[in-house]
């Protein structure tokens, strides 16, 4: 009795496995045409919540202000770092602050900014969502701050459009504050794009 049965699942098995194996590439298949396509450097230089490394400096200057002498000037370094974790893309940013000269003649390092956030490409598009901190020094007035707080963002594609927007929220004891982001972009061929700005 017993090598009966053995005689009768063993070809049920060796079937089965057949038949998952021949599935196997075929369900690979479909599955791999559900990934959105590829975006072009042109297309991902527009979109801040994209998986892409960037280093951006940027330099501000004020040669007078308003109730104060004097002239002031801000550096500002941008650093992007993309990561594989938790089988997702990531994003880490970090924001740098510099002021080099300011009218009460005192310069340093003055605030600087994290967020992390985990991705999800979808075919219309890409979703962040994630954790942001605001930095700010400590100064002969006034204490230093840490203010942690959510950040999610969210990009629609549209034919050679991009829209949607990112917001990043700073709460602490003495610091709250929030920033919201529109994006909006368009992107001529793979060398080309235009923007509205970081506003």
């Amino acid at each position: 009795m017993c090598n009966f049965q053995s005689m009768r699942v063993w070809p049920l098995a060796s079937k089965a496995v057949l038949i998952w194996t021949l599935s196997a590439p075929a369900l690979g298949q479909s599955t791999g045409s559900q990934t959105p396509p590829a975006d072009t450097l042109s297309g991902k230089v527009v979109n801040p919540i994209a998986f892409l490394t960037r280093i951006t400096a940027e330099n501000k200057y004020s040669p007078s202000l308003w109730g104060s002498g004097g002239e002031e000037n801000q550096v500002e370094a941008d650093f992007v770092i993309p990561f594989e974790a938790f089988t997702r893309q990531n994003l880490a940013r970090v924001k740098v602050i510099f002021e080099t000269s300011k009218p009460d003649g005192t310069h340093g390092l003055s605030e600087s900014e994290i967020f992390y956030l985990l991705l999800s490409e979808r075919t219309w598009g890409t979703l962040g969502a994630g954790a942001t901190t605001h930095l700010t020094n400590q100064t002969s007035s006034q204490l230093g701050t840490i203010a942690p707080g959510p950040a999610v963002g969210a990009v629609i594609k549209h034919k050679k459009w991009k829209y949607g927007f990112f917001n990043q929220n700073f709460l602490s004891d003495t610091f709250a504050e929030t920033e919201l982001q529109p994006i909006l972009a368009y992107t001529f061929n793979t060398r080309w794009s235009a923007e509205i700005g970081d506003a």
